[in-house]
This record gives C-alpha cells, sequence and structure tokens, in this order.
C-alpha cells in the first residue's frame, strides 16, 4: 500500500502516542482521520464505529486509543 495514497483512521490520535503516530504519517503526506471519544465518538458503540467508517471509508487504521488514568486510577 501506496500510504502517500492512504486516508489512515487513527483512533485516539490526540493522545500521547496517537499524536507522535498522526504526527509521523502527516510528515510522509498520509491523510490522517484522527478521532477520539472527545470528539464524541463512543467506540463502545457500534453504531456510532458503523457510522465513522461509513462517513470516512478509511483505507486503514491504527488504532492508538486506550482507556487510561492517573495515579488514583482504579481506586
Amino acid at each position: 500500500m501506496d500510504l502517500a495514497d492512504a486516508t489512515i483512521l487513527v483512533p485516539g490520535g490526540n493522545g500521547f502516542v496517537g499524536s507522535h503516530v498522526t504526527e509521523k504519517l502527516e510528515g510522509r503526506g498520509v491523510d490522517v482521520i484522527s478521532v477520539s471519544k472527545r470528539d464524541g465518538l463512543d467506540f463502545r458503540k457500534r453504531d456510532d464505529v458503523d457510522m465513522m467508517f461509513r462517513e470516512h471509508d478509511p483505507d486503514g487504521v491504527i488504532n492508538c486509543a486506550a482507556y487510561v488514568g492517573g495515579i488514583e486510577w482504579g481506586y
């Protein structure tokens, strides 16, 4: 796959890891679609995910989304 002609979906593209992945892809001329829960997309809801794929029709996905928290996470 020639990435320069690709559209890549990056769930979690606004996070720590995802922002670096997005930056590298864009530096190679890749069309990047960065989505996150912050944007209103909940990956736990199939209807949300189906709608997102119909809307953007990406050539590939690099999943950088994670459920994370701080030092007291889980308490």
